[in-house]
């Protein structure tokens, strides 16, 4: 019988932000109730978290469980369980899983919740509230193989996955299909995704998600961006057409990196309601003061689109649209 070996990770993200914008709040994600903003001067809600992932290997068999803290559509930091999976290799290129698993729809996806992973205080909102579906209930199968000098990693998904909303609703996702594929070669990897889901708040119900992204890191110089599509429906049946986008630039010296980072999201279809469109950039500086953990500044200016409130919450009734702020953010990540 194999020798097994169990090992115990932690992570997490403790943040205060600060929204200048007195009509609304300020959030990560369509499922925070409140942020920075109307609700609150500063908070430390916006992109605080805690996690931890137990993973057990014994030879072809193993498992991974990833408990995380952080705050919830019903307003409180109730951990739920992110990945909950077994997985079974076939050999060293092939394996299968089963269980609650992450979706590889982003570039960054398997480390979107770990800060200490990329250089920004949080990923870019206008591209990663595009799909508010981060893991599904199901199974996969991953294949390792190469082309050239370029390793690649392919992997298909089925399952499904209910969300909760801020309204206190259940958004049921079935039908949940994933196709993902990354490229790896030297400083460059290369990341694409196509994902189809039903869900039965829209009519009809089937929506489409389509994403690629590069990632170029050769110290000193660190870049990456993510094109963003997805296609769906409303409840009335109206179709809804979104596109985001963001490039991220960072210049390593010692142990700081100061950074920039630009992101838009554009409507490009009528459902005869406000849309949900801005761009935004930002500047930023990461110190690596420790192997383990980092200390982040970033402030960023954020400008909804004429006729948008852009992707902020709680919006005061009678607000003129298209009305700037800007964000302030200090942070301090960690992972062992």
């Amino acid at each position: 019988m194999a020798d097994s070996q169990v090992a115990l990770h932690a992570f997490g993200t403790l943040a205060a932000t600060k929204a200048d914008l007195a009509w609304g709040d300020y959030t990560r994600d369509n499922l925070q109730p409140q942020g920075s903003g109307r609700s609150h001067q500063w908070t430390m809600d916006t992109d605080s978290r805690l996690g931890a992932q137990l993973s057990w290997q014994a030879g072809d068999v193993g498992a991974q469980v990833q408990l995380v803290s952080d705050y919830r559509p019903d307003g409180s930091y109730a951990p739920y369980l992110s990945w909950a999976n077994l997985t079974y290799a076939v050999d060293s290129q092939w394996r299968f899983r089963v269980g609650r698993i992450a979706l590889d729809s982003f570039l960054l996806s398997d480390s979107r919740l770990v800060g200490l992973t990329y250089y920004s205080v949080r990923l870019p909102i206008e591209v990663y509230r595009l799909l508010p579906l981060y893991d599904a209930d199901g199974m996969d199968t991953n294949l390792k193989w190469r082309w050239g000098a370029w390793r690649q990693n392919s992997s298909v998904l089925v399952g499904h996955k209910t969300v909760d909303t801020v309204r206190g609703a259940h958004v049921h996702s079935t039908d949940v299909l994933g196709l993902f594929h990354t490229a790896e070669h030297g400083p460059w990897t290369l990341h694409a995704a196509y994902q189809q889901r039903r869900v039965d708040n829209q009519s009809p119900s089937l929506g489409h998600f389509y994403s690629l992204g590069l990632r170029y890191d050769s110290s000193p110089w660190i870049a990456y961006g993510e094109f963003v599509r997805t296609s769906a429906f409303t409840g009335s049946g109206r179709a809804l057409v979104r596109e985001a986008e963001y490039a991220t630039v960072g210049y390593r010296v010692q142990a700081f990196t100061p950074f920039l980072l630009a992101s838009s999201l554009q409507q490009l279809s009528d459902t005869g309601q406000l849309p949900v469109a801005q761009q935004s950039w930002a500047i930023g500086l990461r110190w690596d003061w420790a192997r383990h953990a980092d200390l982040k500044l970033q402030w960023d200016h954020v400008r909804p689109r004429s006729g948008s409130y852009g992707t902020e919450q709680n919006v005061a009734p009678g607000t003129a649209t298209g009305q700037a702020f800007h964000v302030i953010t200090l942070a301090v990540d960690f992972a062992y």
